[in-house]
C-alpha cells in the first residue's frame, strides 16, 4: 500500500511544486550497480585479510607471500582495526533492497563478519597471543612449524621464501612476546592451568590429538560430516565472494558435524550395540559441554566443580575430561556451539516435517540445509523457513 501513495504523492509534487520534486533522494540503485559496489568490497576486503595474514594466505594456496609473517605490532593491530571499521562503514552504506536472495544473503553473512571484527577489537583478542590450543588472531607462535608442511618447495624461489619466513621469525616472534607482556600489563591473560600446557607445545613444536572412536569420527569428520558440508561449501560457491566461499561459522559447521553423527544409524554405520554405545557416549559428551562451558563462564564454576560434572555424566577418562575443561577454559562458548548448532538443525526438520507432513522429504531438506555453506543460524533458519513457505504453497 505505500508504494502507490509514495508514487501518487510525487506525482502531485511533479505537478505543482518541481522546486521539491527537485530535492527528493535519488532513486534506488539498479541492482547490478549495488552487486558491482558489493563486488569490489568483498574482494578488497578478502584481499586486505590476506594481505594480514600471510600464514591464511599460505594455507589456500595463495604464493604471494609466503616469505613473511603477520605483522603483529601495535600500529598495523590499529591500522587492521581502523579499516575493518570503514569496512563495516561501507557495507552498511550500501542499500540491500535490490538484491536477490543470494547476493543479500551474501550481504547478510558479510555483515556478521565485519561486525563481529569490529565489536572484537575493545577486548584486545592479540593479546592473547598464545594458549594450549592455540591464537585467537589465527596461527600461534607453538605450531608455526605447521605451515612448513603446506609451503611449496619445488622451485628456488619457494626455497627463498621459506629462508625468508625463518630469517624474520625472530621478528615475529619478537611481537609476539611483547603483546603477551602488554596482556599481563593489562591483566588480560590466559588461565595459568592452560598456559602450563605451552612450554612443552613450543618444545615439542607439535599439537596433540586425542584418538577417537573410528565410527563416529568417521560421520563427523568426514561424510556427512565436515568432508561432505565443506566440498558442497566450495562447490556451490564456485561464483560467490571469497568470503563467502571461506566463512567458517561454528554453530553451523559443527552443528552440520554432530548432525551428521545422528545420522550414523540411518547410513547403517554404527552395525553393533558398541558402535551405537559410541555414538551415544558421543552425544552425552556433547550434551555435557553445554553445562560445562556455560558453567564456567556464566556460572562461576571453577576448574574443579566443571571436571567432577563432567565425571559424573560423563563415560570419559579423568585425563580426556581434564584436557577437554581446559579447553572450554581457554575457548569460551566454542564447543557450547557445536551442540546449539546441532540443536538448531534438529528444530528446524521438526518444524518442516511438521508443516509439510507426507511431503517432507529428508534428502531435500539436507540439500537446503547444505546449499546455504557456512552461515549464521539466523540465516541457516531463514532459509529453511523460505523453503518450507515455497513447498507449502506449490
Amino acid at each position: 500500500m505505500k508504494q502507490p501513495l509514495a508514487a501518487v504523492f510525487l506525482a502531485c509534487c511533479s505537478l505543482a511544486c518541481p522546486a521539491a520534486l527537485a530535492q527528493a533522494p535519488a532513486a534506488t540503485p539498479p541492482p547490478a550497480d549495488t552487486e558491482k559496489r558489493l563486488e569490489i568490497l568483498y574482494e578488497a576486503e578478502w584481499q586486505r585479510w590476506l594481505r594480514e595474514d600471510p600464514t591464511l594466505a599460505t594455507s589456500i594456496g595463495d604464493r604471494r607471500y609466503d616469505d613473511r609473517w603477520p605483522d603483529l605490532s601495535l600500529a598495523a593491530i590499529a591500522r587492521t582495526e581502523a579499516a575493518d571499521r570503514a569496512a563495516l562503514a561501507a557495507l552498511t552504506a550500501i542499500d540491500p533492497t535490490p538484491l536477490g536472495p543470494v547476493d543479500r544473503q551474501n550481504y547478510e553473512i558479510a555483515k556478521v563478519e565485519f561486525a563481529a571484527r569490529v565489536a572484537a577489537a575493545p577486548f584486545k583478542p592479540y593479546v592473547y597471543a598464545v594458549s594450549h590450543l592455540g591464537s585467537l588472531q589465527g596461527m600461534s607462535i607453538q605450531t608455526v612449524n605447521e605451515i612448513s608442511e603446506i609451503m611449496p618447495f619445488a622451485t628456488a624461489v619457494d626455497y627463498e621464501h621459506w629462508i625468508a619466513r625463518l630469517r624474520s621469525f625472530d621478528a615475529y616472534a619478537a611481537q609476539v612476546t611483547e603483546l603477551l607482556r602488554l596482556g599481563i600489563h593489562e591483566k588480560r591473560t590466559a588461565p595459568r592451568v592452560v598456559m602450563q600446557r605451552v612450554s612443552a607445545q613450543l618444545a615439542a613444536q607439535r599439537v596433540a590429538h586425542p584418538d577417537l572412536s573410528p565410527q563416529v569420527l568417521t560421520s563427523h569428520e568426514s561424510v556427512p560430516g565436515h568432508h561432505l558440508q565443506l566440498a558442497l561449501q566450495y562447490e556451490n560457491g564456485v561464483n560467490e565472494p571469497m568470503l563467502r566461499r571461506m566463512s567458517d561459522f561454528t554453530a553451523y559447521a559443527e552443528g552440520w558435524a554432530l548432525y551428521a553423527e545422528s545420522l550414523g544409524p540411518e547410513l547403517g554405520l554404527y552395525t553393533d550395540p558398541y558402535q551405537k554405545f559410541g555414538y551415544l557416549t558421543y552425544d552425552m559428551w556433547r550434551a555435557v559441554r553445554l553445562v560445562v562451558d556455560t558453567g564456567l563462564h556464566s556460572e562461576g564454576w571453577t576448574r574443579a566443580e566443571a571436571i567432577e560434572y563432567f565425571m559424573a555424566n560423563a563415560p570419559k577418562s579423568e585425563l580426556d575430561i581434564t584436557n577437554e575443561v581446559d579447553r572450554y577454559i581457554a575457548w569460551p562458548g566454542q564447543a557450547l556451539a557445536y551442540k546449539i548448532g546441532q540443536m538448531k538443525i534438529f528444530e528446524l526438520r521438526t518444524a518442516a516435517r511438521d508443516a509439510l507432513g507426507e511431503r517432507f522429504d529428508i534428502r531435500e531438506f539436507h540439500d537446503v540445509v547444505l546449499s546455504t555453506g557456512a552461515v549464521p543460524l539466523s540465516v541457516l533458519e531463514q532459509t529453511v523457513r523460505d523453503w518450507i513457505a515455497a513447498k507449502g504453497r506449490n
